[in-house]
C-alpha cells in the first residue's frame, strides 16, 4: 500500500496534485482518490487505503469550518466512533 494518503476538497485538487508530485519526487508512494477503481464502493476503498497508509494528510477548502478540536467538521477519522 501507500506511504501517504492525501485527502482533499475538490477546490484544492490542484494543490493536492502538487503535494503528491512533490512527495513522489522524494520517493514516497502517495495515494489520492483520483485512483478509485470504478467497481468498488468509494467509502470502502477510502477506509482501506487510509488504514493501510503509513501517514495521512489533508487539504481542505475554505468552505470547511474547523470544529472544536481544530479539524474540519464532517470528516471521520479511523479512531473516531
Amino acid at each position: 500500500m501507500s506511504d501517504i494518503f492525501i485527502s482533499y476538497a475538490r477546490s484544492t485538487a490542484d494543490q493536492a496534485q502538487q503535494v503528491a508530485e512533490a512527495l513522489r519526487g522524494l520517493g514516497y508512494d502517495v495515494w489520492r482518490d483520483d485512483e478509485l477503481p470504478a467497481h468498488r464502493a468509494y467509502a470502502d476503498v477510502i477506509a482501506e487505503r487510509l488504514a493501510a497508509a503509513k501517514a495521512g494528510g489533508g487539504l481542505s477548502g475554505r468552505s470547511r469550518r474547523p470544529g472544536p478540536n481544530g479539524c474540519a467538521r464532517g470528516r471521520a477519522s479511523p479512531g473516531r466512533p
